[in-house]
């Protein structure tokens, strides 16, 4: 069924998303959000009674793990962006489209951060086009993927949030849909012949803390991607609340089986953790059965999905391993005073995605964050759990997912 919100007028669609429901509909409506084919974490945030305000986290754990000749690779794109036509909040931000064209990193007050503009859809697709049931496309990007000769595809999810409600009262803010409309996206491969519609079989994670309300879920895309093969691949009618501080975005996640690669540990973990603004809270996120050498130097690529990082804003992801020395994520693109800056990167040569191509290609993404780290050496022979800490800055993050890929013999 298409979202009720589409056909609606711009002031009945307005209407509407202010018209969230409270506790009770809430309570009611999350049981009805999770699918069959859930982890335990999924379950025990679906048996979890909701009250509006607080935060309704999903624990990590792994979705998938191998130890194969292969990797794990990802690629994305944002679906919102700052919008040229509005004035800025802050004059001292650079101008919206300066913002967009920040080449990372990008420091102090000048640094382009979705707080900062007023905010609206990315459409590729542009007016006139429709989905399957003939409802027009509003937000829609593209990435393309690089799959070896000869690899097989062992694992694909689609990972997926935004904002579904954004609230400032001191600019009499109250945008919010309806969670609900949240949960599915079309989804384009290169052999589909159109949309796919996507509904996530997973919890989906979310938060009702001001000013902006926050979302993620995921959904398995395996048999997609495996027909669909290398080529160009696009997300559409992926939702988000539109105001001041918005930002929503989408990510492929592929662990695929290569004879050529260097036979390795790969492993995916998922779920939600938010962080509110100022909130002092340090979010914690634990990863369970890493599998490593047991002797000689460690390879590692560690990726990781987070959401509304803002650029400039002196963030912190560190990881403290269960043996060895704990270390930052961090590189030339997001240093580890402000590692999630709302970037799509991946600087490893030896990765088929290497540098990947998206449409549009900004390179400020204002508050969505899809990183391969290269990270050899940092680990210690017998590791088998991670914990990795997002201390607070006075920016809020939400981690989305976390990937490894762990050589277990030399190259």
């Amino acid at each position: 069924m298409p979202r009720s919100s589409r056909g609606l007028s711009k002031v009945s669609r307005a209407r509407r998303f202010a018209a969230v429901a409270a506790v009770g509909a809430l309570t009611a409506v999350l049981p009805s959000l999770f699918s069959p084919a859930f982890s335990p974490a999924d379950a025990a945030v679906a048996n979890h009674r909701v009250k509006a305000g607080t935060e309704h986290n999903v624990p990590f754990s792994t979705r998938w793990s191998a130890d194969i000749h292969g990797t794990v690779t990802s690629v994305g794109n944002s679906v919102v962006t700052c919008d040229p036509h509005k004035p800025k909040r802050n004059k001292d931000a650079p101008d919206c489209l300066v913002a967009r064209d920040q080449v990372p990193p990008t420091t102090g007050q000048r640094a382009g951060r979705n707080n900062d503009y007023w905010m609206k859809y990315i459409n590729i697709d542009g007016p006139g086009h429709r989905d399957r049931q003939g409802n027009p496309i509003y937000s829609s990007s593209s990435a393309d993927f690089k799959l070896p000769p000869g690899a097989e595809v062992k694992f694909a999810r689609l990972y997926w949030g935004g904002t579904y409600g954004i609230v400032i009262p001191g600019l009499h803010i109250n945008v919010q849909k309806s969670i609900k409309q949240v949960g599915w996206v079309d989804f384009r491969t290169p052999n589909s012949h159109g949309y796919v519609r996507i509904d996530h079989d997973a919890a989906l994670g979310f938060d009702g803390t001001n000013p902006d309300h926050s979302y993620a879920t995921s959904a398995d895309i395996t048999n997609l991607v495996r027909a669909g093969g290398s080529g160009t691949y696009e997300v559409a009618d992926l939702d988000a609340a539109l105001a001041v501080d918005s930002w929503g975005g989408w990510s492929m996640v592929v662990g695929y089986q290569d004879c050529n690669k260097p036979l390795r540990h790969l492993q995916v973990w998922d779920g939600y953790e938010h962080q509110a603004m100022n909130s002092g809270r340090t979010v914690a996120v634990s990863l369970h059965g890493l599998h490593t050498p047991a002797s000689g130097p460690v390879g590692l690529r560690l990726g990781e999905i987070t959401y509304d990082g803002d650029r400039g804003w002196a963030d912190h992801a560190n990881v403290t391993p269960n043996i060895g020395a704990p270390f930052a994520l961090g590189d030339s693109l997001s240093p580890p005073d402000d590692v999630q800056n709302s970037v799509l990167a991946n600087d490893d040569p030896n990765d088929s995605n290497y540098m990947w191509h998206r449409t549009p290609d900004y390179q400020n993404t204002l508050g969505y964050d899809n990183h391969r780290f290269l990270l050899d050496g940092k680990l210690a022979n017998g590791t088998t759990d991670l914990t990795v800490d997002y201390p607070s800055t006075g920016e809020g993050i939400n981690p989305g997912a976390i990937y490894a890929v762990v050589d277990l013999q030399q190259p």
